[in-house]
């Protein structure tokens, strides 16, 4: 069983996500040849389809010091002629250590790799777990005061498949503001000026949700490692302002309820009203 979380992006100009290449991804790379163009690892040349299926990529390979040219009996090769005569004259096809293998191998170069496609889980060692999420707000509060709040790990994987450093990130079911911590620390470890929105309609909006701000903000103190909190320039803009506009949800279960929003240009505005109302599931 694995948890889902749900993130969308605001428009189009989002086209594709992907995640910077971590020391285990780059691991497989070596260079037993001591090819000038550092190291490499090897992918299969041998086409899934069948001749039949594919029979524009059907031709012969001449194997390199020997008068063989090698076909695959059943399947196609991966590439075009023409693609193919350019891996041959970069000299990127590997025939194993001696030279025997039965088919090529296509060298690629970790010179030339690019950002990863995200896996679609992420395991609490990366990520954190519910126990982390829950360590974190007695950290700042001192006790427990929000259920299985989400590790600021968590988000703070989410966000970092967006390259924009500036990027706004809404979070429209705040909770104990996991978000918003997420963000700042986001911004802290790499510079960059995200900012945050957060929706809260509970009671618990201002004493909680906001009030996480507030303290990552301003630093907190607990017996740990980190003693002396978040604060730096992604909290630039402290102290709060109040939101002009305040915001309405249409799930609202009564009408006459406001939903509360908290939002940031660096750090976070107060609630403009607090709403004891529940939401209606979407």
């Amino acid at each position: 069983m694995k948890d889902h979380v749900l993130v969308y992006r605001a428009s189009t100009d989002l086209r594709q996500v992907k995640e910077p290449r971590t020391v285990s991804a780059d691991s497989g790379y070596t260079n037993p040849d001591d090819d000038p163009r550092g190291p490499w690892m090897t992918s299969s040349y041998v086409n899934p389809a069948t001749k039949d299926r594919r029979p524009n990529l059907v031709y012969s390979i001449d194997r390199p010091g020997a008068d063989e040219a090698v076909e695959h009996p059943t399947h196609a090769w991966k590439y075009s002629p023409a693609e193919h005569a350019r891996h041959v004259a970069e000299h990127r096809l590997w025939w194993g250590t001696d030279g025997n293998a039965d088919y090529p191998r296509l060298k690629l170069y970790l010179s030339e790799a690019q950002d990863m496609v995200p896996v679609d889980v992420w395991d609490w060692s990366e990520v954190g777990s519910s126990d982390d999420g829950g360590n974190e707000v007695k950290r700042i509060f001192g006790h427990a005061v929000f259920d299985n709040p989400k590790p600021t790990g968590l988000v703070r994987k989410a966000i970092s498949l967006i390259e924009n450093p500036d990027a706004i990130v809404l979070d429209s079911f705040a909770g104990s503001g996991t978000t918003a911590h997420a963000v700042l620390e986001a911004n802290k470890l790499d510079g960059g000026q995200r900012r945050f929105i957060l929706v809260e309609m509970e009671d618990y909006a201002d004493r909680l949700t906001a009030e996480r701000v507030r303290r990552v903000c301003e630093g907190y103190g607990f017996a740990g490692k980190q003693s002396g909190g978040n604060s730096g320039p992604s909290c630039s803009t402290w102290p709060p302002t109040a939101l002009r506009t305040p915001l309405r949800d249409a799930r609202l279960t009564s009408t006459s309820a406001k939903p509360t929003m908290v939002s940031t240009s660096g750090s976070f505005t107060s609630p403009t009203s607090t709403g004891s109302s529940r939401r209606t599931p979407p």
